[in-house]
């Protein structure tokens, strides 16, 4: 049985004998098969007034950094990782946090460092390292 590329491959080469029999696009493209209604008419939305509308968000979204995306301050997303390790029963470290939040381990301890002058975090005072919270509630709103 051909493979279907060795049947394009025929179709190809004895083309130039059969003009006009390779056919591109869908099949409905061809002829009177088309609707008369454009698809604006067929479902009541302006595409163009839509598109106008959300001119803003669209552009934002093309041009989206991880800012756009994550709404919480980065340092904000590294303390929920230490308590979330916490609730686990491992000794949070700032290379753990720094593999389950995809960042560098050399940001993730500035963060660890930050939260620590605010008085968050505490050492852990075990061999491996790690951090433990206080149990104070942090202010996000301060960090700006």
């Amino acid at each position: 049985m051909p493979s279907g590329a060795n049947s394009l491959q025929l179709h190809m080469k004895y083309a130039p004998v059969n003009r006009g029999s390779i056919r591109y696009g869908a099949s409905r493209s061809h002829g009177h098969h088309t609707s008369p209604k454009t698809w604006s008419q067929e479902t009541g939305i302006d595409l163009d007034r839509l598109l106008h509308d959300e001119r803003k968000y669209i552009t934002r979204m093309r041009r989206r950094t991880r800012r756009d995306i994550d709404v919480k301050p980065r340092i904000q997303r590294v303390y929920e990782t230490i308590i979330a390790l916490q609730m686990e029963g491992v000794t949070p470290s700032s290379h753990k946090v720094a593999l389950r939040r995809n960042i560098p381990r050399s940001t993730v301890m500035g963060d660890v460092h930050r939260l620590a002058d605010m008085g968050l975090l505490v050492n852990a005072r075990t061999r491996r390292g790690g951090f433990l919270t206080t149990g104070r509630t942090p202010e996000w709103s301060d960090l700006d």
